[in-house]
């Protein structure tokens, strides 16, 4: 029988099923997967746990999934970047977004008595649906993390759109207010990502791999 929270959630994010894409691999020192979703996802322990998601990041304000135990002991853990859906994002707030995504796949798990225990495993980005702020998330995180699979963020949008099942001519996914955002966030990062006296080699220091494998 299906809890009546999940159908509201399911309704909420637009989406009559669990949204939930995995979008490129090999990131971080355990070469961890990004997947795409909505919050009906986020909060589905059952699917998390099969796709080997140990780790969510949420880029809407308007979102806030449950905290979760997956059915192996490991509770999921969670970061919240809020973004609106249309204007009125700070530049910094996407570019927070972004860096936060990226040290998901970083960040250890020290293990000590007073932390969570946590393991490492495929991190999930999602608002809503997942349509708009997730995925000029995700899309601008590939652009910068491996320029050489995606050579701009247009590029990576392209692809996150496709494997999304978007309409490119949707105005709505994403808004074009977070595209126009993105362009400018861009170049942010790709300073922030950059090495000592190079613009062009991306920096090992944030732990993501240059060229990932896609799904």
């Amino acid at each position: 029988m299906t809890d009546r929270r999940d159908e509201r959630l399911a309704e909420a994010s637009g989406a009559p099923e669990p949204v939930l894409v995995e979008l490129a691999r090999g990131f971080g020192p355990f070469g961890a997967a990004l997947f795409l979703g909505c919050e009906h996802a986020a909060a589905d322990a059952e699917r998390l746990l099969d796709a080997g998601i140990t780790t969510t990041v949420t880029v809407a304000v308007n979102s806030d999934p449950p905290p979760l135990v997956l059915a192996d002991g490991t509770p999921l853990r969670r970061f919240k970047v809020g973004l609106i859906d249309g204007p009125g994002n700070p530049p910094g707030l996407l570019v927070a977004a972004v860096l936060t995504l990226a040290s998901a796949f970083a960040l250890p798990s020290p293990g000590k008595p007073d932390y969570p225990p946590h393991r490492a495993g495929g991190v999930l980005v999602h608002c809503r649906g997942g349509r708009s702020r997730s995925t000029t998330v995700a899309a601008l995180f590939l652009a910068v993390a491996a320029p050489e699979r995606w050579t701009d963020f247009g590029a990576a949008l392209a692809d996150v759109r496709a494997a999304r099942g978007l309409d490119p001519g949707d105005p709505g996914a994403p808004r074009r207010e977070l595209l126009d955002l993105a362009t400018l966030a861009a170049d942010h990062l790709r300073y922030l990502h950059r090495p000592a006296g190079s613009s062009k080699t991306p920096s090992p220091a944030w732990g993501w791999k240059d060229c990932p494998d896609t799904a």
